[in-house]
């Protein structure tokens, strides 16, 4: 069993409240909620797919004045 999966035995069957459990796996409170109450671990964390989109680097857009000689 995993940790994910122990962490969730340990509030489901054993009645452990999340700040025992936190302590006792040495994680943060609000990761043990987070792994007690996702239900699908297959599936990313439920932050939007913002993160995975490249942003422009910060000349890219600057960059036909660039290209311009300022002597």
């Amino acid at each position: 069993m995993t940790e994910v999966g122990h962490i969730r035995d340990a509030y489901f069957n054993k009645g452990e409240n999340i700040s025992e459990i936190a302590k006792k796996f040495s994680k943060d409170r609000k990761t043990v909620r987070k792994y007690i109450q996702q239900d699908n671990f297959n599936r990313s964390s439920g932050i939007p797919h913002l993160l995975s989109q490249r942003r422009k680097a910060g000349m890219d857009s600057l960059s036909p004045i660039g290209d311009k000689s300022c002597f």
